[in-house]
């Protein structure tokens, strides 16, 4: 059976949080996953882990809170990525989820992942081979139905739906939310004012906190308390005020309608 790990940062006395396991027969769906980061606007990425591809959720701003926290465990593994499509012979990667990671392990110039991590398996068809040639699953591997095979950031590795029509991408270098034509449909007017690649793609950089704010019932309502879900709703409007300040403008009037 599955298992999920919960991975959580390192003690404030820099000891090791073994990680916890939970064995489940699929996948929870996004608002459990949000549940279990606090209700935290996700980040998905694509890893390396034990010979295979993996899923990690992360919270997407946990970086900007106050006192991050690095997750040494999560960073180790998230650096496996850029290891193995390096292809060197020997290639270090960090395979042993119960070692506690070493300096060895981290690549210097790769940002770390902070907060809590969620790490699932991918599903392994006969097809995916063994090892760390991950160029060559990365041309095959077949995506779900309705999944966006190409993006503006490359071929698509990874694909998740997040409901109908809306679904998380992740490509080697970076990933995002992507919207087909009806979820485009739904959009409102200061949502439309964003400039996004095709209209469809919304990086997760800074452009994915316009989902998370459009259709908060899908990416907040899970959240384990009021408090966890104020706090990724705020985030959400905190970067959409940055980055997108004429759009912002117009979201804050249409909510005083």
């Amino acid at each position: 059976m599955p298992t999920l790990y919960i991975l959580r940062p390192e003690t404030p006395e820099e000891k090791d949080n073994p990680p916890e396991r939970r064995e489940l027969e699929e996948l929870p769906d996004m608002g459990e996953l949000q549940g279990l980061l606090n209700g935290a606007m996700i980040e998905h990425v694509t890893v390396y882990f034990d010979g295979r591809r993996a899923h990690m959720f992360v919270d997407d701003s946990s970086a900007m809170k106050a006192n991050p926290r690095i997750n040494g465990r999560a960073t180790a593994i998230y650096h496996n990525a850029t290891r193995a499509r390096a292809g060197h012979p020997g290639v270090l990667l960090y395979r042993k989820i119960d070692r506690f990671p070493l300096e060895r392990d981290f690549i210097k110039d790769m940002p770390p992942i902070c907060g809590i991590a969620l790490l699932w398996p991918a599903p392994a068809p006969d097809w995916e081979p063994e090892g760390a040639p991950w160029l060559d699953y990365e041309q095959t591997r077949p995506l779900p139905p309705g999944a966006p095979k190409e993006t503006p950031w490359g071929p698509t590795l990874d694909a998740l739906e997040v409901a109908t029509g809306i679904w998380y991408v992740s490509t080697a270098a970076s990933g995002g939310i992507w919207l087909n034509v009806e979820r485009r449909d739904e959009l409102p007017k200061w949502a439309r004012r964003i400039e996004v690649p095709e209209d469809s793609f919304y990086s997760e950089d800074d452009a994915a906190c316009v989902p998370h704010l459009v259709w908060p019932e899908l990416f907040g309502s899970h959240a384990p308390n009021d408090s966890a879900r104020l706090m990724a709703h705020r985030v959400a409007e905190e970067t959409l005020q940055r980055a997108y300040p004429r759009s912002w403008e117009v979201y804050e009037k249409s909510k005083r309608l």
